[in-house]
């Protein structure tokens, strides 16, 4: 029998027998987990089978994820080899019509020569990196992966590296009919947690618990702000999402569909008539497409017409007003939405404007009420606890208040410890006023007998709590005459050349957080910038770099 005779360098591995891509008409959802407990050469995991169970489960048992669609690699199968031929399998299989969700859970590393992230394989040795999958792996994978929405979802250490080369323009309610390609990550560059044995991790909690939760659709967006949050209050980590940069991302967002709910897959755009081409006369079909939308005009006209001469004589109850009026406390006097006490003296329309207006006012508490846990509502913050305490080494009295359960100091530290601290412009009148300048290992000393400096976690739940996840407005909460209290103060900076800048435009507090043998975390107030841009989170040199303090009761 006669051979052809390979006349180029190809071996012709992958043309023969080359699957095509279906045409799903109305696209499925397609998930692919992978998850490692049991390593071979690296240290074994608690979580990440249980982590990927659940998060199977949840998806099959609330949202539109059919078990057929469900690809697995656990422990022993997850290896790179494994890795990269199930992507492959869905490159040649997934559809434009269809979404994907890819699920890691397990080690992750990081190389700082090549600044690359890595997904460590089940049977892949410690150090050894050309058995890890890469990150540019991943994104050569998802260039390839023509589905309309990927959602990649990563809970190993230094995931966010996928993101290094990226500069999100913030989190926006997109179309889910535009294509997308979504990441959401357990950590920045940084290590995370496992989690304790037998329970999720951090991140995996977080993410199963709002998809287990929500009583409606949610899109990546939204699930991805509510974890990050989560996250953010409960475990020393910082996630990401955000859309990736890789290509066939439009815009779109994932949205997880509830069994039974009507997709916007499913709903079909009407054609749009503003264009410049001539336009053309309507036919008989479209005119009686058009018929129930004018009589719904006219039933609706004759509706508010019949409102309009019922609330002629209209009053709303004395008891009703009083409870939908809001109060100002400081003042202890009604603001400025007052209802007018004479109800006959406003006119018809102002009557009907008035009733709509607190039928939504009614709504918008009940949904609040159903949303907010009760003890957020009832929050320490209504009712600050104030005190002070006297440092007894200089005699200095400190106001103190208590948030959340937890006394904080309402200044900044004054105390000169014996080396390592300054004032502004080294003047004595700025330490009066602003606190002192302390180096990292000064300030882990500098704190009162029973206080100590609190940790990033800590200032960060505070924050949290504080303004529900707004940065912006915990910035003007936490400022002098911000209501609250703690009237931070903008102290300016002191430079590792010993030069002072920034007066009255930035603050920098040590925290007891360590981000390496050289780095510790720092809480930033910057009105250099803007909104949520003004409260955010670094690392200080702990040795070149000096800081104010606040302290917190042991």
């Amino acid at each position: 029998m006669s051979t052809k005779e390979n006349n180029t360098k190809h071996i012709g591995s992958f043309i023969k027998g080359e699957k095509k891509p279906t045409n799903h008409p109305n696209g499925k959802n397609y998930l692919l987990t992978i998850a490692i407990d049991d390593y071979e050469y690296c240290p074994k995991l608690h979580n990440a089978v249980k982590d990927a169970k659940d998060l199977i489960n949840v998806l099959t048992s609330r949202y539109q994820f059919e078990s057929e669609n469900i690809l697995t690699l656990i422990n022993e199968n997850a290896t790179e080899e494994n890795i990269l031929l199930t992507f492959r399998q869905l490159a040649s299989s997934i559809s434009p019509a269809d979404n994907l969700i890819i699920f890691f859970s397990g080690h992750g590393e990081y190389d700082p020569i090549f600044k690359e992230g890595y997904w460590v394989p089940v049977n892949a040795k410690q150090g050894a990196i050309q058995d890890y999958v890469s990150n540019s792996k991943i994104k050569m994978v998802l260039n390839v992966i023509k589905s309309r929405h990927t959602f990649l979802i990563i809970d190993s250490c230094f995931s966010g590296s996928l993101f290094m080369q990226y500069r999100s323009t913030g989190v926006a309610e997109r179309l889910e009919r535009d294509p997308s390609r979504w990441g959401l990550t357990a950590g920045r560059n940084e290590i995370v947690a496992d989690g304790e044995a037998g329970k999720n991790s951090p991140f995996a909690d977080s993410l199963i618990y709002h998809l287990k939760h929500s009583e409606k659709s949610i899109g990546a967006s939204e699930l991805c702000n509510k974890v990050i949050e989560d996250v953010i209050a409960n475990a020393n980590q910082t996630p990401r999402g955000e859309p990736l940069k890789v290509e066939g991302h439009r815009g779109g967002q994932f949205f997880f569909h509830l069994k039974g709910a009507i997709t916007s897959s499913s709903i079909s755009v009407p054609q749009d008539r503003s264009s410049s081409a001539p336009s053309t006369p309507l036919s008989k079909e479209e005119k009686k497409s058009y018929l129930p939308y004018i009589i719904g005009f006219f039933v609706l006209v004759f509706a508010v017409f019949g409102i309009n001469q019922f609330s002629k004589n209209m009053k709303v109850p004395v008891e009703v007003r009083e409870r939908r009026v809001p109060i100002d406390s400081k003042n202890n006097t009604t603001s400025k939405f007052d209802i007018p006490e004479k109800k006959e003296e406003l006119s018809r329309s102002d009557r009907i404007k008035e009733a709509t207006n607190n039928r939504i006012q009614d709504e918008t508490i009940t949904r609040t009420r159903e949303v907010t846990p009760q003890k957020e509502v009832t929050s320490e913050v209504g009712k600050p606890k104030y005190g002070n305490i006297t440092d007894r080494r200089d005699g200095r009295k400190y106001r103190t208040i208590n948030l959340f359960g937890k006394d904080w100091m309402a200044e900044d530290l004054k105390y000169e410890v014996t080396e390592g601290s300054w004032c502004y412009d080294d003047q004595n009148k700025y330490c009066e006023k602003y606190g002192r300048f302390y180096t990292w290992e000064a300030s882990q000393k500098a704190c009162p007998q029973g206080w100590r400096l609190p940790m990033q976690i800590e200032w960060q739940r505070m924050i949290q709590k504080l303004s529900n996840g707004s940065r912006s407005k915990g910035f003007d909460k936490l400022m002098q005459n911000g209501g609250i209290g703690m009237d931070i103060l903008l102290s300016g900076e002191r430079g590792t050349a010993d030069n002072y800048a920034n007066l009255n435009k930035v603050s920098k507090y040590w925290t007891a957080s360590e981000a390496s043998s050289s780095m510790a975390h720092q809480v930033v107030f910057n009105t250099l910038y803007s909104g949520d841009n003004r409260l955010y989170y670094m690392k200080g040199d702990k040795r070149k770099n000096a800081a104010l303090c606040r302290c917190i009761k042991k």
